[in-house]
């Protein structure tokens, strides 16, 4: 039998390495915090941590062993925020904040940088895209989208 998660929650967000990861979404009160992690192994889920912000509508990916939390929304406002997990040191870092305040933005990694794409800035839909540079640091645009998207799913496919 698998066990069922410490909280309940709807939306949330997940990634893995080397064991699935659960975290934010909606509660019965303000969101979540925590994150979730479920071992593969022994089947169980437990707190592996917690968000600095509360957000939901976010987006998650890892990156050179690092989980990036970008954007998303605390309740009152749609976040640029960055929230870094180190998974070797154990560790919560602020990354420098995305250029755009976005939530339900997709994210994801191509040989090296996270791009941002899309989502809602709180006032409109959006069709730009933005990518990180994980050796400089640096937030920098890229070529916007045709269409605005918001609640978009990103994925990568053999490297592109």
């Amino acid at each position: 039998k698998r066990s069922s998660m410490q909280s309940i929650r709807t939306k949330p967000r997940k990634a893995t390495l080397g064991a699935l990861y659960c975290l934010g979404g909606m509660d019965s009160a303000k969101g979540p915090q925590t994150i979730e992690r479920y071992d593969f192994r022994t089947r169980s889920w437990q707190v592996n941590g917690h968000l600095n912000t509360r957000r939901w509508q976010f987006a998650c990916v890892i990156l050179d062993k690092k989980l990036y939390v970008c954007g998303g929304r605390d309740g009152l406002k749609t976040l640029n925020s960055i929230e870094i997990f180190d998974f070797q040191k154990k560790t919560w870092n602020v990354g420098p904040p995305m250029l755009t305040n976005r939530h339900g933005l997709g994210v994801g990694c191509i040989g090296g940088p996270l791009y941002a794409i899309g989502g809602h800035d709180g006032w409109s839909f959006l069709n730009t895209v933005e990518r990180f540079d994980p050796e400089t640091c640096v937030w920098s645009y890229v070529a916007s989208m045709t269409n605005a998207r918001c609640t978009l799913g990103v994925t990568v496919l053999e490297n592109r």
